[in-house]
């Protein structure tokens, strides 16, 4: 329904498909001047790979996308981190932790792949990621962010006992990981919270209780930093936003949604006086608060879309047209009119609202 023919598409973002065309310029150029295991045309392969990668998920967004579009740009970016793993193997060796991070990333495309298609060979990729975990932990360490993160990938796709072995070694190497750092870097570096985080999840299943515990740490240690960050930066400067949308995001999932949707309010309105109400990070924080607290599109009260009714002019004339918090505002607002079934009102906002992608879609 969110399609409807192709009118009412998600934005684009023309962004990746640029980068697709300068990366590939780039790999070409560096293969010619400097040959295939050169550093430089590695990297530059690693780059086009990611390139491919973002303008799949930008397909993904599309709900009129093709699946041959999305199967198409995997392959080519399968067969840039191919080419990448070949080169880093020749020139520093299997067991080097670059070599293992492109082989890691290569095996977790294909068995993307190979799951969502249905396609066979999927328990040989589970093999190639037990060896990336077993090299890891040889050459790295059980503890190493490697190792961990290939062991937690491996368990997803193994049967028991292995699957519960694996787990308990992903968490006794995050335990070992979070004592070091507190040690080192202290309880409230960002290091230390986001190992923290990972451990949290890693509780989550089994071990509740403290799982409850290690998150009302991280709680309180997001808060402390937030709290430092608006007292030397203030509240408003963008690494402060993000001590402050960590502290949310983990009370919300802990504590309550509405005390997290609280927060972010108090966080727009400080955008708001201090920045003005005009200013575009004000208005992202303002399209981020109704998209995703207030439930638009899908679930959005009556009040939340006379609010971006009434923003969505502010969008289009501070921000321009082609501006894509403008264009993903008017998209939930159309999105949000079909989901009612008020197809005349969808038209209505994209008649009022025009967009410069509006006349290729015709």
């Amino acid at each position: 329904m969110l399609d409807f023919d192709g009118r009412f598409r998600m934005p684009e973002h023309p962004e990746s498909l640029a980068a697709v065309r300068e990366w590939e310029d780039t790999v070409a150029a560096r293969q010619q001047q400097f040959g295939a295991d050169d550093p430089r045309t590695v990297d530059s392969r690693l780059h086009l790979a990611e390139a491919y990668e973002n303008l799949g998920r930008s397909f993904e967004a599309y709900e009129n996308s093709e699946d041959s579009d999305d199967r198409e740009l995997e392959a080519l970016a399968t067969a840039e981190l191919a080419k990448a793993v070949d080169s880093r193997i020749r020139t520093l060796g299997p067991d080097h932790l670059d070599t293992l991070t492109i082989r890691y990333d290569l095996t977790a495309l294909r068995l993307r792949q190979a799951v969502q298609e249905g396609l066979p060979g999927q328990d040989e990729l589970v093999t190639e990621f037990r060896s990336i975990a077993d090299v890891s932990a040889r050459t790295l360490g059980h503890a190493h962010p490697m190792t961990l993160k290939a062991r937690s990938q491996l368990s997803f796709f193994s049967p028991e006992p292995e699957r519960s072995a694996l787990k308990a070694q992903v968490v006794q190497g995050l335990e070992d990981v979070l004592a070091e750092q507190e040690q080192r870097l202290g309880s409230d570096d960002p290091q230390t919270l986001e190992t923290m985080r990972r451990l949290v999840a890693a509780y989550r299943d089994d071990r509740g209780d403290e799982a409850q515990r290690l998150a009302e740490r991280l709680i309180a240690g997001w808060e402390r930093v937030a709290a430092a960050r608006i007292r030397d930066l203030g509240p408003v400067h963008p690494d402060t936003v993000i001590a402050r949308e960590q502290h949310l995001t983990y009370v919300n999932d802990w504590v309550s949604r509405g005390a997290a949707e609280r927060l972010f309010e108090e966080l727009v309105a400080e955008h708001v006086r201090l920045l003005g109400p005009d200013h575009p990070r004000t208005l992202h924080t303002q399209l981020e608060l109704i998209h995703t607290w207030k439930g638009l599109y899908g679930s959005a009260t009556p009040e939340t879309i006379t609010f971006a009714e009434r923003l969505l002019h502010r969008f289009r004339d501070v921000l321009g047209p082609d501006h894509h918090d403008f264009l993903m505002l008017r998209y939930y607002l159309m999105s949000q009119r079909l989901i009612e079934g008020n197809l005349d009102a969808a038209f209505e906002i994209k008649r009022q609202y025009p967009a410069p992608a509006d006349d290729e879609e015709k």
